[in-house]
């Protein structure tokens, strides 16, 4: 059987951390700040993976990360 291409298309907020190497509330943090796209439908967050590849592109730069503060994007500001 094959997969779904939707399903092979999208991550779920868990994948998108672990790939990222962050928390779940960090990846959040960034999506609330528009920092990263994400797609919502009722209560289901998705992210799409050619989104998530041009966070990394954007805010990574030779294996040094220029990813958000954890505080941009917080009311901590």
């Amino acid at each position: 059987m094959e997969p779904n291409p939707i399903d092979t298309q999208f991550v779920t907020i868990a994948e998108a951390a672990e790939l990222l190497g962050v928390s779940q509330r960090t990846l959040y943090r960034w999506m609330r700040g528009g920092y990263l796209r994400y797609f919502r439908v009722g209560n289901i967050t998705r992210i799409q993976r050619k989104d998530l590849q041009a966070f990394i592109e954007e805010y990574s730069t030779k294996g040094e990360s220029h990813a958000p503060t954890s505080t941009e994007g917080s009311a901590a500001e």
